[in-house]
């Protein structure tokens, strides 16, 4: 893997948001954040979160991964400590960062926020996935009104299996009128969601809102269905043919045909075979042991719902044997795997 800092834009604006009078000349504790941003350890972080995004989205690829940061920006709290008697790591601050992935002739642009943290490595959430410039309180604000919307848009009554792919800055407008509402200032932006395998577009604007200053977005209105195939597999039953093929080899005494069974279940999101393969990867068992690919076929699975893969990623990152050790992260997959049992249970 390898990460590159695509232009120095982010200095500039770190630079800023302290306040330098002289931004040509950053004190020693902005060289310690820039050289920090610029650490393999972040590059390893970005990684993780690039692959928990390519689990997400169903995408097939998770090697090679080159990756170009595009810009960081701090948020409100401008305080930063250093303090290498307790951590190598910032202990406060928030960012957010932006990133290019390339991997297997795939490019997509990620968002994470990045918080300090006192007693150990930095806090890392995945953000709404493009070039939105909706920070990530007012995307959260707005995906389930989005997602109602891409739901009639993709002509469905019925989706629990949605995915927020890709966001695009379209415009910045001023003194304007759009779906029906005066804004003093409006971004327009496209959105693509997946809804169960059908991909959508919808036009989102948020900004000051002048008619309804209560409401700081809006989605445009359509008056019929438009969508295409995503080409994402949604999880559904096993393929009964392809399947007892299989089985009769695995069941012949065929090594091979183990494999070929779990690749095949695996690649049409049948999760207890995603999970078996992320066992194998832990274990280095009829596969070369990685935990990169570990982590994604369990994180496939765990987003298609299976308790048993969220409780594997919760176990990884309470030992701390993928990427980093994060007792919250595996707190907060053992909740969702409980709350998933429950929900099994009172189908």
């Amino acid at each position: 893997m390898q990460i590159f800092i695509k232009s120095n834009f982010y200095i500039w604006i770190i630079f800023f948001s302290f306040g330098l009078a002289n931004p040509a000349m950053p004190n020693d504790k902005q060289k310690k954040l820039m050289h920090y941003f610029q650490s393999e350890y972040l590059s390893s972080r970005l990684k993780e979160a690039a692959i928990t995004n390519d689990a997400y989205l169903g995408f097939s690829c998770a090697y090679n991964y080159n990756i170009s940061i595009l810009s960081i920006s701090q948020q409100p709290d401008t305080s930063i400590i250093f303090n290498k008697d307790i951590s190598p790591h910032p202990q406060n601050g928030i960012w957010r960062i932006r990133y290019e992935i390339k991997r297997c002739d795939q490019k997509n642009i990620y968002n994470v926020i990045l918080g300090g943290n006192k007693t150990g490595p930095p806090f890392i959430r995945i953000s709404t996935p493009g070039m939105t410039k909706a920070n990530s309180r007012l995307a959260k604000q707005m995906r389930p009104y989005i997602s109602l919307a891409a739901m009639q848009r993709a002509d469905l009554k019925e989706c629990a299996n949605q995915r927020f792919v890709d966001t695009k800055y379209l415009t910045k407008e001023t003194n304007t009128l759009w779906e029906n509402m005066r804004w003093r200032q409006l971004v327009i932006e496209i959105w693509k969601i997946d809804v169960c395998g059908r991909l959508v577009t919808l036009q989102v604007g948020h900004g000051s809102n002048i008619s309804n200053p209560n409401r700081n977005f809006a989605i445009k209105k359509y008056n019929k269905a438009d969508w295409v195939l995503s080409g994402r597999r949604v999880p559904t039953s096993q393929d009964p043919e392809v399947i007892q093929k299989l089985l009769l080899k695995v069941i012949k005494g065929n090594r091979t045909a183990v494999m070929e069974y779990l690749w095949t279940a695996a690649n049409r999101e049948i999760p207890h075979a995603q999970t078996l393969l992320a066992f194998l990867f832990e274990n280095g068992i009829e596969v070369d042991a990685n935990m990169d690919r570990a982590a994604f076929w369990a994180l496939r699975a765990a987003y298609n719902d299976y308790p048993p893969a969220m409780r594997f990623i919760a176990s990884i990152y309470e030992k701390g044997t993928w990427i980093t050790k994060d007792k919250r992260l595996a707190g907060a997959w053992k909740k969702r795997a409980e709350k998933a049992e429950i929900n099994a249970k009172t189908q």
